[in-house]
């Protein structure tokens, strides 16, 4: 492609969601009846992390919460922990 004098259109940053609760880790937890809440992480300061709590698994890591929910389908699933 040949050298352009045109102007550049600028570009739009992407933003993204600056607190664990746009995650879709916490969208997943509360569609699914849980509870999302939000420690700071006593080793890094600056770091979040999110729990989720239910009546049927307790209080877990709101991401290994959705990891185990979705395993083997590669998705999102729409039912309950198996």
């Amino acid at each position: 492609m040949p050298w352009s004098d045109a102007p550049v259109a600028p570009y739009k940053a992407i933003e993204y969601p600056t607190t664990q609760s746009g995650s879709p880790a916490a969208a997943y937890c509360t569609s699914h009846g849980g509870t999302v809440t939000i420690e700071k992480n006593p080793n890094i300061p600056t770091m979040e992390m999110i729990y989720c709590t239910t009546s049927g698994s307790g209080r877990m890591d709101a991401w290994e919460y959705m990891s185990l929910a979705t395993a083997g389908t590669g998705a999102m699933a729409t039912g309950s922990i198996r």
